[in-house]
């Protein structure tokens, strides 16, 4: 039985150099699940272990590893202990490990232990560091005054 069900490996098409400041994904033994760039999801996905992602969502998704392809596009919150980012994000990221890989684009809040941003990534958003990023809390946010003013 093959070590992974991946047709290549993470490190090679995820890397951005031959030695990586990072530790790349490596698939597990068991495999992992992969969404291909032609499947469109509206749902949410839940996974203890590997997704590779190059499709497209609108729901959340929660895995133990998450690899975000250069074609995918995800439109929700990502749990995940680690991810790895080089497709466009739209929503709360929360992972113990976070890397925006060159060509990335996150557009939302990031809660992480670990993060990194490549150059060439585009990140717009708060980045928070957590002991527990996983952990979710209901964020207190200050109340925004509004003033309107009439004239009479």
């Amino acid at each position: 039985m093959p070590e992974s069900n991946f047709p290549y490996s993470p490190v090679q098409s995820y890397a951005s150099s031959a030695e990586p400041r990072n530790p790349a994904p490596v698939a597990s033994p068991a495999g992992g699940t992969r969404i291909g760039p032609d499947l469109s999801i509206v749902g949410n996905i839940e996974a203890k272990g590997e997704i590779h992602f190059d499709g497209q969502i609108e729901g959340d998704i929660s895995a133990g590893t998450l690899i975000v392809g250069s074609g995918a596009s995800i439109t929700g919150n990502i749990s995940a202990d680690t991810v790895f980012v080089r497709g466009k994000v739209n929503g709360t990221l929360r992972s113990n490990e976070i890397s925006l890989l060159q060509g990335s684009s996150v557009n939302g809040d990031v809660y992480h232990k670990q993060l990194s941003i490549e150059a060439g990534a585009f990140f717009e958003g708060r980045s928070r560091r957590s002991d527990n990023p996983l952990e979710q809390k209901d964020e207190q946010r200050s109340p925004i005054a509004l003033r309107h003013s009439s004239a009479d």
